[in-house]
């Protein structure tokens, strides 16, 4: 074998020697590609927003800003740093739209701060002017600090049974007005109706009341019935009973919203 020979034989060595060797560099790298990149890539907002799974979305309306947080997981990244979560806030003014919100929030602001409420006071007979008979007139005070308009009530009496009105005046069945801080009386139905209706002695109707049980001093004025027993004993007992009336009445308060209520008025009456 000649020097040429040798010298060819060691040139083809090393030539296969270094493919051999990019080959396997190749190879390696393939192997460990996310590993590298992870490693070697910066983090940016993009990357951070394609990479990581989306965990939570919160939208905020505040004044026609529209505040939307979104909160993401990040894994661990193998630059020496760990992350263990990132929020991300944007706000998007939409000016189209900012003056109708306002305006909303301001309505809904002020509906929370001027709540129109009604409360029922005491019930009582009352002569009105123009009747020959009393009704018993419920007094209701508008606790708030604005007027509830258009006011009507009406006793949910079965079998179609209509009282009889007042003729002092027809507001009272057209819709009224209770200003702000103010009582109203209004003449709801006679002892005479109560008698018919639930069909018992006009004698032996009580009072009435808002209170399902009977007050002491409602129980103090039914009958005393004295009994004696042939053999000496004597007892003393009375028995009253209780019925209820549903009045239904509704207003409208000064931002156009409807309400409408459902109470009980309820009749004490002598059972002897």
């Amino acid at each position: 074998m000649n020097i040429e020979k040798i010298n060819e034989y060691i040139n083809a060595t090393k030539a296969l020697i270094y493919i051999g060797t990019v080959l396997a560099t190749i190879v390696l790298i393939m192997w460990n590609y996310d590993l590298i990149v992870n490693h070697f890539k910066p983090i940016n907002s993009t990357d951070l927003g394609k990479e990581l799974k989306k965990q939570k979305i919160e939208k905020k309306v505040n004044f026609g800003f529209v505040e939307t947080t979104t909160t993401y997981e990040v894994p661990k990244v193998k630059n020496g740093k760990d992350i263990n979560e990132k929020s991300i806030t944007s706000v998007v003014q939409n000016p189209k739209n900012y003056t109708e919100l306002y305006y909303k929030n301001q309505n809904a602001l002020l509906k929370v701060q001027n709540p129109t409420k009604l409360k029922l006071e005491n019930i009582k007979k009352v002569s009105w002017l123009g009747d020959d008979i009393d009704f018993y007139t419920l007094n209701i005070k508008n606790t708030s600090k604005v007027p509830a308009h258009h006011f009507k009530f009406e006793l949910l009496l079965e079998n179609g049974f209509k009282p009889q009105k007042t003729k002092t005046s027809n507001i009272f069945y057209s819709g009224f007005t209770i200003k702000a801080n103010t009582s109203f009386g209004v003449p709801i139905i006679t002892e005479k109706d109560i008698a018919k209706y639930f069909n018992v002695d006009i004698n032996k109707i009580l009072d009435v009341g808002f209170n399902a049980n009977i007050p002491d001093e409602v129980s103090k004025k039914a009958k005393i019935v004295k009994k004696e027993y042939k053999n000496g004993s004597k007892s003393e007992y009375s028995g009253t009973s209780t019925r209820s009336l549903p009045l239904k009445y509704t207003y409208e308060t000064i931002f156009g919203d409807k309400v409408k209520v459902i109470d009980y008025l309820y009749v004490y009456i002598d059972k002897n």
